[in-house]
């Protein structure tokens, strides 16, 4: 049995939920500031969605295991 869209859609939300308040957490700790918390915790989370965009592309192209 699948998951359904619904559930899919919100699993990834809470993950990237929890992956942005553990970042933001961390770079708090580290900087104080919450210009730099939060430039860190965007430009992150920016960069992870437009790597995980590539990385699907790169492994869409792959026949091995289709």
């Amino acid at each position: 049995m699948s998951d359904k869209h619904r559930r899919s859609v919100v699993k990834a939300i809470l993950y990237r939920g929890g992956s942005v308040l553990v970042l933001g957490i961390v770079s708090w700790v580290t900087t104080r500031d919450v210009l730099q918390t939060t430039a860190i915790a965007i430009g992150y989370q920016a960069f992870s969605l437009v790597g995980y965009y590539v990385y699907e592309r790169i492994w869409g192209r792959i026949k091995w295991g289709k």
